[in-house]
């Protein structure tokens, strides 16, 4: 999912949606996709962000109310996240501090973290096929 800040959300009348742009040049699927969205607060809209039909910029479009905003290289699709091994598969909350995820495509980011069980916890990137979760 992403998150559009913005203003005035709640006072929307009629359906949210976001739409995705890619560029015709570059893929053989449908260039724009387009999904409801949800009114989060009076400042922040949540949008589910569709499969990419290849890597790259897309333009984002925040449809509501009669209204249209675009937001013009606003996400990247990155090449597909793959997990393949989590090391240990079973924890002790007294003994384990960390859990090793290894795969594929793994990327650095100051936002980075891993869902345990609906609950976010901080991770470390390590390099493109390993990252530690710290429990």
């Amino acid at each position: 999912d992403i998150v559009i800040n913005g203003g005035h959300f709640s006072d929307v009348h009629g359906a949210v949606a976001c739409a995705f742009q890619w560029s015709r040049a570059s893929i053989e699927a449908p260039a724009l996709a387009s999904f409801e969205a949800t009114v989060v607060s009076d400042s922040i809209v949540a949008c589910s962000t569709p499969e990419a039909p290849s890597k790259g910029v897309a333009d984002v479009s925040l449809v509501y109310g009669g209204d249209e905003f675009h937001l013009r290289g606003a996400f990247t699709f990155d090449e597909g996240l793959v997990l393949t091994t989590v090391s240990p598969s079973i924890i002790s909350s007294m003994t384990d501090n960390s859990v090793a995820v290894t795969g594929a495509a793994f990327r650095s980011s100051p936002e980075l973290v891993c869902d345990l069980s609906g609950t976010l916890i901080d991770a470390a990137w390590i390099h493109s096929s390993e990252v530690i979760c710290k429990i």
